[in-house]
């Protein structure tokens, strides 16, 4: 079963409660040619690579797209202090990654300076 972040303030208390223990992450597939996240959407989520390869690209003024990288099993994708994603990344063949929440990683990375410092 999996666990949702509710943002509400009702509920912030067990939310947050939610978070501690990261119960909010999903496991998700995805096709070959699907888009994970589009550069300029909201970044409420972050994901972790963990099969297959993604390709990350920025979408230039005149239209045309540059590849930017690739992500390989165990990189952090979409992980931004900018609300918004910067880049797009895009699967190159099946792709499983784990999503995170946004808003309950960084309730729950508060506590732990040193989790950022490793995953750099």
């Amino acid at each position: 079963m999996i666990a949702r972040c509710v943002d509400s303030v009702s509920a912030r208390r067990s939310t947050r409660q939610n978070c501690e223990n990261l119960s909010t992450l999903v496991i998700m597939p995805i096709l070959r040619r699907e888009t994970m996240f589009g550069q300029e959407e909201l970044a409420t989520s972050f994901y972790n690579l963990l099969e297959g390869v993604m390709r990350l690209n920025k979408l230039l003024p005149d239209g045309r797209r540059q590849i930017v990288g690739f992500a390989l099993p165990g990189d952090f994708v979409g992980l931004s202090v900018s609300p918004r994603h910067s880049i797009s990344a895009d699967a190159i063949g099946p792709v499983t990654v784990c999503r995170f929440s946004r808003t309950c990683f960084t309730n729950f990375a508060d506590d732990k300076p040193h989790l950022l410092r490793r995953m750099n």
